[in-house]
């Protein structure tokens, strides 16, 4: 029996994630500074 998953598990391991794992260059700096920007009418949420 030969389990073909298994080095393609070890590779998703220890391989580095192609994507960001979280996309923190778009995140904002401070998130009371922007809801006090929207609050002003300065920015805009986009859901």
């Amino acid at each position: 029996m030969k389990f073909t998953a298994i080095p393609l598990i070890f590779k998703q391991l220890f391989e580095k994630p192609v994507t960001n794992l979280f996309p923190a260059k778009y995140a904002p700096k401070s998130v009371h500074g922007l809801v006090a920007k929207v609050q002003a009418g300065k920015a805009s949420l986009n859901p």
